[in-house]
């Protein structure tokens, strides 16, 4: 889940993403502003973009301008769907509230703050984390029917809308808290792949056009920003659970496989699958277990399932998102 301190965004159609990076950039003749996207560039893509006026509403109000990043909302923005066992689908939308509240700084406080210490807001978390004051965010989810979606006044899909909470209570299902910080930034935060299109099992995707434009264009910038398909093996984004690999080449190779075949279904005969099964628990038995459509995911990695239906749960209910296969199959 990308989250947002705003719970909309400026467009709707994914064809649009680029243009609104390249108005977010600095001129091209002078290389600033960098650290702003309050420039001649921005405002005329908004003026040329009427469904962007929401979100700079959002962005001209305090909500832009947070106190510290412990004071602040974030949003999955798009509408997303909860599946349960039975393949019955619910709408669900994402909200994150600070348990400490939403605060905010004026503008001439912000300007200040920055001039003082650029860092401020990096600073102010980690010594909340360092002194045990540890920021903590209540998980919430706003939960309807396609009914409810056919007879609301307008596309719930829409990413520049919202449902107000007056209308749709949002459900508080879990939270977050951040007791800890990185061994190394680098390793841990600069080197995660973030994807929309990881999604955990009970969680699937809604229509909306620029969601799934987000599924394609997230593995795209994470092939070149990680500079190869094997980014899945850098310890940071690789599973922790049992898995078994069909590929053994590309650049950036980091595990050292010994030979097999790399093919799928992969054969119980072989040395793999017969040490993927003790790891599992299972029996030499393979059972056949439903196929599920996981969208565009993003490695070629195949999960071999083998054995009783337990064990298959077990690992299906796992809390590591695995990529699929370039089939786009999870077996």
């Amino acid at each position: 889940m990308v989250g947002n301190n705003i719970p909309v965004f400026f467009i709707r159609d994914a064809i649009k993403f680029p243009d609104l990076i390249h108005a977010v950039k600095e001129e091209p003749d002078r290389a600033f502003p960098q650290a702003q996207s309050a420039h001649d560039n921005f405002w005329d893509f908004i003026l040329l973009t009427p469904e962007s006026m929401h979100m700079i509403i959002w962005v001209m109000s305090d909500h832009a301008i947070p106190r510290s990043f412990r004071f602040m909302e974030s949003f999955g923005v798009h509408t997303f769907r909860f599946v349960n066992a039975k393949d019955a689908s619910t709408f669900v939308k994402f909200l994150w509230k600070p348990k400490l509240g939403l605060q905010s700084v004026l503008w001439n406080e912000a300007v200040k703050i920055n001039g003082a210490d650029p860092d401020f807001h990096r600073r102010d978390l980690w010594n909340a984390i360092q002194s045990g004051n540890y920021p903590e965010w209540e998980l919430q989810v706003q939960l309807f029917d396609q009914q409810f979606a056919d007879e609301f006044e307008f596309d719930v899909l829409d990413p520049t809308k919202i449902i107000p909470k007056e209308i749709l209570a949002p459900i508080p299902v879990g939270r977050l808290v951040l007791d800890r910080m990185p061994d190394n930034l680098f390793a841990e935060t600069e080197q995660v792949a973030f994807m929309t299109q990881n999604a955990p099992p009970g969680i699937d995707f809604s229509n909306d056009p620029l969601l799934q434009g987000r599924n394609f264009s997230y593995l795209d910038t994470q092939l070149k920003r990680l500079g190869s398909p094997n980014f899945t093996h850098i310890p940071i984004n690789a599973p922790k659970c049992p898995f078994a690999i069909s590929s053994k080449t590309a650049t950036w190779r980091c595990a050292i496989r010994s030979a097999g075949r790399t093919i799928d279904p992969i054969p119980t005969g072989s040395g793999r699958g017969n040490r993927l099964q003790r790891a599992l628990g299972a029996s030499p038995k393979r059972r056949k277990v439903r196929r599920l459509d996981c969208g565009q995911k993003a490695s070629p990695i195949t999960i071999a399932k083998h054995g009783s239906s337990s064990s298959v749960r077990r690992l299906a209910n796992s809390s590591i998102s695995l990529p699929c296969s370039h089939s786009n199959s999870v077996r």
